[in-house]
């Protein structure tokens, strides 16, 4: 696969981490990654809000070196607004990560992009998956508050280890990506 970018210019952007906050405003809890989003917005941290389909993703992290991705996820094991994390390296643990689902609204999701992102040489060296556990995927219906409370905990989490979160004077260690 041929990059439109230089070498040394995709060294130089893959300096920067990409926050993913996958999912639908409009699904019940699969919200989760949408208000996460929102609220590191709120918080002066950058996300980019996308659909979490494997090409989408392939495409927002091309260039990064670190990829933090949130979205709804459903285990069976766990009560709803459970955080979950998975690490990802160089694509390797995608598969703990999809063992752990129970099922995906995502038909060509997250873990597929990590194993067509090693097939293209296009994959994060670090990935880092921060599922919350959901009860519903109904259309029309807004977020439990078990799950809207773990996306607010979740986007504090990440913006003060961002250095981004109120009263942080860190510089910026992560970056929505353009």
């Amino acid at each position: 696969m041929r990059h439109a970018l230089p070498e040394g210019a995709r060294r130089t952007r893959g300096r920067h981490t990409l926050i993913v906050c996958c999912g639908n405003a409009d699904r019940g809890d699969d919200g989760a990654g949408p208000a996460c989003a929102d609220a590191l917005r709120l918080l002066g941290a950058s996300a980019r809000c996308l659909p979490g389909d494997a090409f989408t993703l392939l495409d927002a992290w091309s260039g990064h070196s670190k990829v933090i991705i949130v979205d709804a996820i459903v285990t069976g094991s766990a009560a709803p607004g459970t955080i979950h994390r998975f690490e990802i390296k160089d694509g390797a643990g995608a598969e703990q990560f999809e063992k752990r689902l129970s099922g995906s609204t995502h038909g060509f999701g997250i873990a597929e992009a990590f194993r067509l992102g090693q097939i293209t040489k296009n994959v994060p060296a670090e990935g880092i998956i921060y599922g919350i556990e959901a009860a519903s995927f109904e259309w029309g219906a807004g977020l439990s508050a078990e799950v809207h409370a773990a996306a607010q905990r979740l986007a504090t989490t990440l913006a003060h280890e961002a250095g981004q979160g109120p009263g942080s004077n860190a510089p910026d260690k992560l970056a929505a990506g353009q």
